[in-house]
């Protein structure tokens, strides 16, 4: 079949110059008509006069002819348009032409798929590239985005951005951790690519040019004011950010200064004895006003709304009494500023394990100071989600988890999951993390021959119609010391009184000789063991 196939092809092209057919009645070889990549797209009002090209390979028809091109595009799978016809191998335009002929008028984002179709002069010979889609989004904000060693030189990744004003300057933060390889080094591009244009330093001046080079900053936080008109920038090092006003101890000083979280690129502050209901603000450097090297001073203290926080804004009111965690996301704007009350000590774990039912036996976390811990036992993966919940309904504050991973006690926020078996949690409610560690192994660990010394645990067993773990021991002898632990490590351990085990309590001794059956229930503070 292959033999013919080739005879069939070879006779279509020489009688190609003897006489007409039906395209039908030919077989054409393969066709070379691909467009390149082409990486996504922001537009902006710093943007929408810059260059945007689609290039193309050739159509190969196995025949001279002339070749025409046509360049078509649909938003969001409706009908596509045709934006130009052309013999050359690419398209260019502007982006602001791009999007006028994409009908392509209000702010956000849109899927583009672009198609080429060649058409030979031969009549009825035509090829159809693949399509490629991007990601066109109008910004109707002007953005310049702060790319650099702080985050990689990665211009598609998480960075900070400068905000225009109405008066066309440019604002906002940048934090530089480290002056080492490049890391104190940034560039500003109106785009989150290579292809737009982009902000550099040349002789002390601030230039576009390719060669520019980079912009150098001290470690730190940083506030920058960027005339772009003037091609004029200030930055003014941060050396504190703090609280003040009658809400956190009075408007006379910063009543605590928040400090860095690298790990989540926030800043935090944890402040005794506030006043819900009064008022406060954010300032840097113990200023109303930060002063520049030339003796300028800016208005950057921050207030506004808490999930949006703008520059000379109005004042903040504190939404909780006493002890209170406030987080400060400076990274990317909005601005936010968040606040987490005074710490429950007691949290109730509420899941598909128990019917999600607040009535039913549940398991509890519990503890001083933010930090709460316990045990959760997973019997099924049809019952691994769950929540914590202050009280037994729902009325009260509930923790669940957000896409992104983050304990959350928004309405909207997920069910925590764990697979199945028992596990240990932590739950730092002023850091906001919860750790979870695998329990495979429960054990008892003490002295003589009984308990096998102190070190090797006697393994215990689950019994899931009691909910506890059991042990039987032979010859134990009276008033002989031992404690539980899991996972054959010291790191999680049960002691103290054996009526209320706590995490690193001290020995207990056993009340019982001979042959005992010890068992311990970890579910429901307080926490016990039971000699029987």
């Amino acid at each position: 079949m292959k033999i013919w196939k080739y005879i069939l092809s070879a006779a279509a092209l020489l009688a190609l110059g003897a006489c007409n057919h039906d395209a039908d009645e030919m077989v054409i070889p393969t066709r070379n008509l691909d467009i390149a990549n082409h990486s996504n797209l922001i537009v902006s009002d710093l943007t929408a006069a810059e260059e945007f090209s689609l290039t193309w390979s050739a159509a190969k028809f196995g025949v001279e002819t002339e070749v025409e091109y046509a360049v078509s595009a649909a938003v969001n799978g409706g009908e596509a348009v045709t934006l130009a016809t052309t013999s050359d191998l690419y398209y260019s335009t502007t982006n602001a032409e791009l999007l006028a002929a994409l009908a392509i008028s209000m702010g956000g984002e849109y899927a583009v798929d672009f198609t080429v179709t060649a058409t030979a002069a031969v009549e009825g010979l035509e090829s159809v590239s693949d399509t490629i889609s991007l990601t066109i989004t109008l910004d109707k904000e002007a953005i310049l985005y702060i790319v650099g060693g702080y985050q990689g030189w990665d211009p598609a990744g998480a960075c900070s951005r400068l905000l225009a004003g109405e008066d066309g300057i440019f604002r906002g933060f940048v934090n530089i951790l480290a002056d080492t390889e490049g890391k104190n080094e940034v560039k500003f591009t109106t785009q989150q690519n290579w292809s737009g244009t982009n902000y550099g330093m040349t002789e002390g001046a601030i230039s576009t040019a390719p060669d520019a080079g980079n912009i150098v900053l001290a470690v730190g936080l940083h506030y920058i004011h960027f005339d772009l008109a003037n091609l004029k920038l200030v930055d003014v090092p941060l050396t504190s950010i703090g609280l003040i006003g009658e809400a956190v101890g009075g408007w006379d000083a910063d009543a605590a200064k928040f400090t860095f979280d690298a790990e989540k690129g926030v800043w935090t502050a944890v402040v005794e004895n506030v006043v819900a209901e009064k008022e406060y603000k954010v300032r840097f450097n113990d200023m109303w006003d930060v002063v520049d090297a030339e003796n300028n001073t800016y208005n950057i203290s921050l207030g506004g709304e808490a999930n949006n926080l703008v520059m000379g804004g109005g004042n903040l009111k504190a939404g909780y009494n006493g002890k209170v965690t406030f987080t400060l996301n400076l990274f990317d704007a909005p601005y936010t500023l968040a606040e987490a009350g005074p710490a429950p000590t007691l949290l109730h774990i509420i899941g598909g394990y128990q019917g999600w039912n607040h009535g039913n036996a549940h398991s509890t976390i519990k503890g001083d100071n933010g930090v709460l811990t316990g045990y959760f036992y997973v019997p099924n993966a049809e019952s691994k989600e769950f929540k914590f919940c202050t009280d037994l309904n729902w009325d009260g504050i509930n923790y669940g988890m957000t896409a992104d991973g983050v304990i959350s006690t928004d309405g909207g926020a997920g069910n925590i999951s764990l697979e199945p078996g028992l596990w240990h949690i932590k739950f730092d409610y002023y850091a906001n993390t919860l750790t979870t560690t695998a329990i495979t192994k429960v054990g008892l660990i003490g002295n003589g021959d009984a308990f096998g010394g102190w070190g090797t645990d006697v393994e215990m067993t689950y019994n899931e119609a009691t909910q506890t773990w059991s042990a039987t021991i032979e010859n134990v002898p009276a008033d002989n010391e031992y404690k539980v632990r899991f996972n054959a490590d010291w790191g999680i351990n049960l002691g103290g009184d054996a009526a209320d085990l706590t995490q690193d309590g001290a020995n207990l001794k056993t009340v019982k000789s001979g042959t005992v059956t010890y068992e311990l229930n970890i579910f429901a503070h307080p926490y016990t063991i039971v000699e029987k």
